[in-house]
């Protein structure tokens, strides 16, 4: 986090459950943003097929710090895939849970 304006370094984990018994598998991370309130992330990744109707995606929201600090967690976002899977090009806003972090996400889901 930036001790001048305290914006964070911030980055995502997007992981994957094919159901609401399986594990999450992490899909992926962003590349981190470096002093930004409000980061916008250009990264696409790829949901396998095949999950059940309560398969979901949570997204792990972290701020980005020295490696002898470690990376603060600052709260997650999840959501069902079949909310996203219904439409072409919409954004899911969710709302961060737990953590130190506030605020909201934007997901942006294309169909290919």
């Amino acid at each position: 986090m930036d001790p001048e304006n305290g914006a964070p370094d911030t980055y995502i984990n997007v992981k994957y459950a094919s159901s609401a018994t399986a594990p999450y598998q992490l899909l992926g991370r962003t590349k981190y943003v470096l002093n930004d309130k409000n980061p916008d992330f250009p990264e696409i990744f790829t949901i396998p097929e095949g999950g059940d109707s309560t398969e979901a995606l949570k997204f792990d929201i972290y701020d980005a710090d020295s490696p002898d600090e470690g990376d603060d967690y600052m709260g997650y976002v999840w959501t069902r895939i079949s909310t996203v899977k219904k439409d072409t090009d919409l954004v899911v806003q969710n709302s961060i849970k737990s953590g130190v972090g506030a605020g909201q996400l934007f997901i942006k889901v294309q169909a290919s």
